[in-house]
């Protein structure tokens, strides 16, 4: 087994660095057409889903991306919609449709980021939606979307489990 010593791990992040840095990205949002996006995710059972929906605000800031509507595909742990919106709203997103699966046999039964405090925590947070009940079921949410959307314009991102890309297509 090898072992990374310091020193290499300070070439990658110093190639790292300078591959970012080095080319100039300020003319590509201006000439890009946005990415519409669906974002599925199983919010609530750790904290990547978190930061991918963070990415993709940026994203959506610097013109690259349209985030047409947040799935929350799970339903063991049922606060993860109240968390999507609670993440909307911090930037400035707050009217990003959201859907959720409503089965409590799917998903991951352990909410290791406390996902039912986040979404409880109104007052913090600003967010109206609590639970997966206060928002419309996914599938039908998905089949709105798309429906309003030109075929092949949207890009269905999935970050954890495919139930709710799944439910989509055995819907039709």
């Amino acid at each position: 087994m090898k072992i990374i010593t310091p020193f290499s791990l300070l070439i990658c992040c110093y190639i790292l660095f300078w591959s970012c840095v080095s080319y100039d990205h300020s003319d590509m949002a201006i000439n890009a057409i946005p990415v519409k996006v669906i974002f599925d995710t199983d919010m609530g059972s750790d904290c990547d889903d978190a930061g991918a929906l963070a990415v993709l605000h940026v994203l959506a800031d610097r013109g690259e991306a349209e985030i047409l509507a947040c799935i929350y595909s799970s339903g063991t742990v049922p606060f993860g919609a109240g968390v999507i919106e609670a993440i909307n709203i911090y930037y400035n997103r707050p009217h990003i449709p959201i859907g959720a699966n409503y089965d409590p046999e799917v998903g991951d039964p352990h909410d290791k980021m406390d996902a039912e405090k986040l979404a409880k925590d109104t007052t913090a947070f600003k967010n109206r939606i609590i639970t997966n009940f206060d928002v419309p079921e996914q599938t039908r949410l998905n089949r709105k979307v798309l429906i309003e959307q030109e075929d092949n314009s949207v890009v269905y991102i999935t970050v954890g489990h495919t139930k709710g890309l799944y439910d989509l297509f055995v819907s039709i």
